[in-house]
This record gives structure tokens, C-alpha cells and sequence, in this order.
């Protein structure tokens, strides 16, 4: 998977006189457009703003949607002030936010810096006891929900598409990742994250 636009070609000649008339252009749906990257890039400069407060509505709508998906983390048992206050939450949340950044940061450069650090971070998560696949889609569900509470009017139809594309590009390389840590398990693969803490590849303390 490329970051630039993919496009697919048709030649159909003309039984007549076997010529063939001028090629029909396709673009891939899913490939992110330099008009998609723009709309990333701009609605990011709005939502990452205040970045903390981002974070920690991502994980708590996550939990809002799917409870059970809380149970994954070391701060499993907690929740109201207790989960805000919690210093693991907070900073879980935080580098969330800080992939979410690097990611609309290298759109030109998926394949060289993204995409080989969510292929290991899906081989990670084949160790971490509870995690189910299904997660992702609540992952995609959850920050569309916050990036619309937050952008408001200027969460257009085209705005959704762009994004999705991106939020599918990520959960859809996790889960090749995590397919191949099942095929082909290795040590590190069996201990998953430390503390049971699902972790990004690019995550920093």
C-alpha cells in the first residue's frame, strides 16, 4: 500500500477496425489523494490544538462503546475521576495522540515510516490476553465520534472520507501484522506489552 494515488487502467479495442480507443482511468477508492491529505492535514491543525483533553476522549468513548475493551489495560478497574486522574491512562492516551500525529505528519511516506511500525505493533498485540480484532472497528468508530464532536460544521462528507481512509490504513496493517504474529509467533510476540499495556511502536514516555 502506497500513499499516493493508485489508479487502475481499462483497454477495450473497437471490434470494427481493432483499434483502441483512449484509456479509462479508475482511481482506488481507498488510496488517500493529495486533496485527502490536505483535508487531514488541515482539520488536524483544529483537533490537535489541545491535544490532552483529544487523547482522553478518544479512550473514553472507546470504553463508552465497548467496556470490555478497559479490561485490556493495567487501569482496568477504574474509572471517573479516578481513570482521568491516572497517570498510565494519561499517558497511554498521550501517545495515542502522538501516532495519530506522526501519521498525518508522513502521509507522503507511509510505506517507509508508518507502516512497518503498525505491522509490529499488530505482532505485539497477539500476546496481550483479550484482544480481539473486532476492537479495531470500535478504535475507527470511537475517534470519528471525537473528531466530529469537535469539528463540528467542518466534519463534511469529504472531510469523513479522507480520515476514514486514513483510520483504515491503520487498523488495516495492525491486523495484517497481528495475522502474520498468529502464523508465525515469535518470543517477544508471546510476552506482548509491558505491564499488559497495549503499546504503539512509535509510543515515547
Amino acid at each position: 500500500m502506497g500513499s499516493t494515488l493508485s489508479k487502475t487502467s481499462t483497454e477495450t479495442k473497437n471490434p470494427q477496425n481493432g483499434s483502441t480507443p483512449a484509456v479509462e482511468v479508475q482511481e482506488n477508492p481507498n488510496e488517500l489523494t493529495d486533496s485527502d491529505k490536505q483535508l487531514v492535514q488541515k482539520t488536524w491543525s483544529l483537533l490537535s490544538q489541545d491535544t490532552p483533553s483529544l487523547a482522553v476522549d478518544i479512550f473514553i468513548r472507546i470504553f463508552q462503546l465497548s467496556p470490555e475493551t478497559q479490561q485490556l489495560f493495567p487501569f482496568r478497574d477504574l474509572s471517573g475521576d479516578d481513570l482521568l486522574s491516572n497517570a498510565m491512562f494519561k499517558g497511554h492516551s498521550r501517545r495515542f495522540v502522538n501516532a495519530v500525529h506522526s501519521t498525518v505528519n508522513n502521509l507522503d511516506a507511509l510505506d517507509i515510516i508508518l507502516i512497518p511500525n503498525l505491522l509490529q505493533l499488530g505482532r505485539t498485540h497477539v500476546g496481550i490476553t483479550g484482544f480481539k480484532l473486532d476492537y479495531l472497528e470500535v478504535f475507527i468508530q470511537a475517534i470519528g465520534d471525537v473528531w466530529q464532536q469537535r469539528l463540528g460544521a467542518q466534519w463534511t462528507p469529504d472531510v469523513h472520507m479522507a480520515w476514514n481512509k486514513v483510520f483504515r490504513i491503520i487498523t488495516g496493517k495492525v491486523e495484517e501484522g497481528y495475522q502474520e504474529g498468529i502464523k508465525q509467533p515469535t518470543k517477544s510476540n508471546k510476552l506482548g506489552a509491558p505491564n499488559g499495556e497495549p503499546r504503539f511502536s512509535s509510543d515515547t514516555k
